[in-house]
Parts: C-alpha cells; structure tokens; sequence
C-alpha cells in the first residue's frame, strides 16, 4: 500500500481513504499503477485501487464507473473519495456535497469533518456546527480543533480557547500546537507550554515551531539543537526554517540543501522561498519552471501567490526530455520519490530533470 500512496505525494496520501490489499491483489493492483495494466474484475478490492488508479490519470468517466460500482454496495470510503475527487481535481461543489452527504447515516467522521470545514470556508456558521458537533459526538478529536480553527480566524478567542481546550484534554496534540502557535506573539510562557506539550505527546511539528521561535529571537544554538532534531524526524517545517536560516547567512548550497528537502515533502513555503532565490539572485527561470511543475502538477494545485513566476517562465522553450540526463551536469540521475512519477533527481547537482 506504501508504493501506492508514493504515487500521489503526502498531502493526496493523508487525505485519501486507502483499504487494504488483500495478498492475492497486490500483483493486479500494481499492474495498474505501474504498467497501465487493467483487467476486467468484480473484487471490490481491485476496484477500489482501479478508482484511486483513474483520479491520478483525471479521468472522471472511469473514476465513476469503479467508485458507483462499491457505492451501490455501501463502501463510505469510495463515497469520500468520489467526492474529494469532485472537489479538488473537478472543482465540482454540487457532486462534493451529494458524495460527502452520502455517508452522513454511516458516520464517516471525515466526511462529516470535511462538510464542516467546506461551510467554515462558506461561513455557514449552522452548518459548521452542525457537521462537526456529528464528527465530535462519534469520537473525532479533529472536529473540535476545527472549531477552534474556524472561532481564531474570527478572532473570537473565548470560542477559540474553548474548543482548543476541549481538543486537547482529549489529547489532541494538534490544538496543542494550534493554541502554542496563538500565544507566540502573546504570552511567551503558554506558548512555549502547548508546544512543548504537543512535542511530549508524540507531535513533532511543536518542537519544530519553538525551534522557529527560537530563530525569531536569535537564539541560534537552541534553534539548531531543536531543528536537527526536527528534521532526522522527517518535520518539513523544520528543513524550511533551516533553508531561510542559511539563506540569511547566504550560504547557498546549505539553503538549497533544505529547501529541497522541504520541497521533496511538497512544503509551499519552501517552495516560495526557493522560488524567490531563483528569480532575484541567480535569474534562473529554467529552474523556476522545474520546481512550480514538481509541485504544482503533481499535486493538481494552483495557487495565486505563483502567478508572478509563471509569467515569467511562459515564454521560456519547452523543457529537454532526454530519458535521465540532467540538463544541469548532464548526469544521470535516480529516482528520488516516486510520487514525482516524471522526474528524476540528479544525485549530483540535487536538479530535478525530466523522466
């Protein structure tokens, strides 16, 4: 299951529903995402995979046909899955809400935390509530999180503290980090009490961010100590703040070093930044196409806060696509993720080239 969820990077693996695959499967499952093989089944397994397999290829028309099949059945995995698809690769609200809805009566708690969070955005405050007071009742510690999401950005901290609290004496290590993240800029002590909280409890993304508020205040050793840590846990955040630390001393390589890895586990703001590098201090627009089509197209996103680089890389000439050579070092390269299924990543000079 592993490979499979390699294929769609770590944001699409985290917020997809994958079964698991019965031993007899494995070798028809792969066939699909490996070599385009498709076979005629009725194993609602297979099925599944073959409807995960036609999101990664946009296509809709078979996306239906496989997930109807294991809908008709009852399967609320395929029914949140249809309509996640419907939402972020369609754009398509009407069929979100019909598939997300479906699996109400099942008491699918992140279809139901989904719909609060779809009329968070729509601020359809009886909804919200609606949908995630469901979730919460059935056990769901994120639902009570997502409430205090929704009251801090109204800046309604009463309603917010509330929440967080409710979360985090269920254990919630999330609104642990949420409520240190509040106080950075309000109460040094509560902040650095939730986040090392969140950290005891097992969530690595606490620490990281009192590394980041370390870095804040300069106090540079206790930064590293905490960052190191971070990033030999694999924290994106960690690697982002230690790319934006070498940059201010501008040793190059270092930043580029943690950006990329940032990058490897689709961070945006590391993106960003290296984004920024790339156009005001090397004028490099080759590599500003290379890394918006790493991120952006293998994670179907777009995002606004990138037009400025796209502009400026539309009239560049169509990238070379000579299997493996590196158009940096002419090297050849290894595969590095294979979530990144066209590219490669050249060991040598750490650029991302065409498959």
């Amino acid at each position: 299951m592993e490979k499979i969820k390699s294929y769609f990077g770590i944001q699409l693996s985290k917020d997809l529903y994958f079964e698991d695959i019965n031993d007899g499967n494995i070798s028809i499952i792969l066939d699909a995402f490996d070599h385009n093989k498709i076979v005629e089944t009725e194993n609602s397994n297979i099925i599944f995979y073959y409807g995960l397999y036609y999101m990664l290829k946009k296509n809709t028309e078979k996306v239906r046909f496989y997930y109807d099949k294991l809908i008709s059945e009852g399967n609320d995995k395929a029914m949140v899955n249809l309509a996640y698809y419907y939402f972020n690769f369609e754009k398509n609200i009407e069929q979100m809400l019909k598939y997300y809805l479906m699996t109400v009566d099942k008491k699918n708690n992140e279809a139901m935390c989904s719909l609060g969070n779809y009329y968070a955005e729509q601020d359809d405050i009886d909804n919200l509530k609606k949908y995630f007071f469901l979730a919460a009742v059935n056990g769901n510690k994120d639902a009570l999180r997502c409430m205090g999401n929704y009251y801090r950005g109204k800046n309604m901290c009463k309603e917010m503290n509330t929440y967080y609290l409710k979360a985090i004496a269920n254990g919630d290590s999330f609104a642990m980090c949420e409520l240190g993240i509040y106080y950075i800029n309000r109460d040094k002590k509560l902040m650095k009490k939730y986040l090392r909280m969140a950290f005891e409890a097992g969530n690595i993304n606490g620490y990281s961010m009192l590394g980041t508020y370390y870095y804040s205040v300069r106090k540079i050793k206790k930064m590293l100590d905490i960052l190191n840590h971070c990033i030999e846990k694999n924290d994106e955040h960690a690697m982002t703040t230690m790319g934006k630390y070498y940059e201010e001393l501008k040793d190059y390589e270092n930043m580029k070093k943690y950006y990329i890895m940032a990058i490897d586990r689709f961070d945006k703001t590391a993106l960003f930044f290296l984004l920024k590098y790339y156009d005001e201090v090397e004028n490099d627009y080759i590599r500003l196409k290379h890394y918006l089509k790493i991120f952006f197209y293998s994670q179907n996103q777009e995002d606004d806060k990138y037009s400025q680089y796209i502009q400026k890389i539309n009239t560049i000439e169509a990238l070379p696509t000579k299997e493996g050579e590196c158009m940096v070092c002419s090297e050849i390269g290894e595969v590095k993720k294979p979530c990144l299924e066209n590219y490669l990543i050249c060991e040598k000079c750490l650029f991302y080239s065409c498959k």
